[in-house]
């Protein structure tokens, strides 16, 4: 038989570990709402954690009524969702089709000028000679351009 002084220390540590354990201790932090205004500007300068935290908020936010969503919500949702940011950022930045048009005609006017220095040496005409040739009734045409000065 166990001693009744044993038995009060034994059920005085099953009380207490029976209090400690319904105890919970939070081990998050309370919950700090992120500023949402002028979101397109400040989130290519934003920690990914805090990108995580925005995109998590704004999750949370949009499960309720989204009447209740203030405007700010909506237009960071929005740009979250929808915006050119990551692999929706453009692959071209402002100008770049005038310079593909310079450099296009620039090969286009350095090769008109190659073509019309070595033309300029001489005159030349082109003479086409034409063959036909038959085999097993199948008709072959060739052709064969010459340039001569």
């Amino acid at each position: 038989m166990i001693s009744a002084a044993r038995q009060r220390v034994l059920s005085g540590t099953i009380v207490r570990n029976v209090v400690n354990k319904s105890r919970s201790y939070s081990s998050q932090p309370p919950k700090q709402t992120v500023s949402l205004q002028n979101i397109e500007t400040r989130w290519k300068t934003l920690a990914p954690a805090e990108r995580t935290a925005i995109t998590k908020q704004l999750e949370e936010a949009q499960l309720g009524d989204w009447k209740a969503l203030s405007v700010e919500e909506k237009k960071a949702a929005y740009y979250i969702a929808f915006g050119s940011h990551g692999a929706r950022e453009p692959v071209t930045k402002p100008g770049h089709a005038s310079k593909v048009l310079a450099g296009v005609l620039t090969v286009l006017t350095v090769s008109s000028g190659l073509m019309y220095a070595t033309r300029a040496n001489g005159k030349k005409s082109l003479t086409v000679v034409m063959s036909t040739y038959i085999f097993n009734d199948v008709t072959i045409l060739s052709y064969f351009f010459f340039f001569e000065k």
